[in-house]
C-alpha cells in the first residue's frame, strides 16, 4: 500500500532550518524533544535546571536507570546525538526566570511550554510576548490535558489562577505522551506555514470521557 509523506520537501527544509525551544524537559517536554528530534526539527535549545531521580521512572521518556542523577537537559542532547547527529541542540542546564528568559528565547522561531505552573508559564509567556513569538502551550492532570497555541497577545495567564498540573508519581504515563503528540501537531503546522485551528485557543481533553471543549483565550 502506498503512503503519501505528509510533508513535502520545502515543508521538511523549513523544520530543518527551524530554531525551537522546549522549556520544561521532564514528562511532557522529554516526550517533545523526542518527536521533535525524529521529525527533523534543526536546532532545538532545552532549557531545564533539574535531574532526574528514581520518581520520575514512571512518566518520564528520558528518565532510565542509568540517566537518575543527570541533567534532563544535558539527556534531551544525548537522546538527539543517538537519533539524529545532524541536529544542533544546547543544553540549557538552569531554569527560566524573568532574569534570563529573554536571553535564552531570543532567537527562537517557536516556544514549546513544558512546565508545571502557572506562574512559570506566566514568566514564559511574558518573555514570548516582549520578543513576539507564539508558545504551544500544554498542562496535564490525571486523565486531563489541556493545549493550545498562545500568541504573544494572549492574555490566558493573566486570566487563569490553575490548570490541569503534575501529580508526580501518580501520573500516568501517557497522558504527557498524549498532550506532548498534540503539542507537536500543532508545532509542526506553525513551522511549516500551515494553518492552526488553534491560533489564539486551549483545547481542554478529558481522556476518561473523551469530552473536547476548545475555548478562544
Amino acid at each position: 500500500m502506498n503512503y503519501k509523506n505528509s510533508l513535502d520537501e520545502k515543508e521538511r527544509l523549513m523544520l530543518k532550518s527551524s530554531r525551537v525551544c522546549i522549556v520544561g524537559c521532564g514528562g511532557l517536554g522529554g516526550y517533545i524533544a523526542e518527536l521533535l528530534i525524529r521529525l527533523g526539527v534543526g536546532k532545538i535549545i532545552a532549557v531545564d535546571g533539574d535531574r532526574f531521580d528514581e520518581s520520575n521512572l514512571n512518566r518520564q521518556l528520558l528518565c532510565t536507570h542509568d540517566t537518575v542523577g543527570k541533567s534532563k537537559a544535558v539527556a534531551v542532547a544525548e537522546r538527539a546525538a543517538l537519533i539524529n547527529p545532524e541536529l544542533e541542540v544546547a543544553a540549557v542546564t538552569e531554569f527560566l526566570d524573568a532574569d534570563n528568559a529573554v536571553e535564552i528565547l531570543k532567537d527562537c522561531d517557536l516556544v514549546l511550554d513544558a512546565l508545571d505552573s502557572i506562574e512559570a508559564r506566566r514568566t514564559l509567556h511574558e518573555a514570548c510576548k516582549t520578543l513576539g513569538i507564539s508558545m504551544v502551550f500544554g498542562a496535564i492532570g490525571p486523565w486531563h490535558i489541556q493545549y493550545g497555541v498562545v500568541l504573544p497577545e494572549s492574555k490566558l495567564f493573566s486570566n487563569i489562577v490553575s490548570s490541569p498540573e503534575y501529580h508526580g508519581e501518580t501520573m500516568l504515563s501517557f497522558v504527557p505522551a498524549s498532550c506532548a503528540s498534540l503539542q507537536v501537531s500543532e508545532a509542526v503546522k506553525l513551522l511549516t506555514g500551515n494553518k492552526s485551528e488553534l491560533m489564539g485557543k486551549v483545547c481542554d481533553i478529558d481522556l476518561m470521557t473523551n469530552e473536547q471543549i476548545i475555548f478562544e483565550i
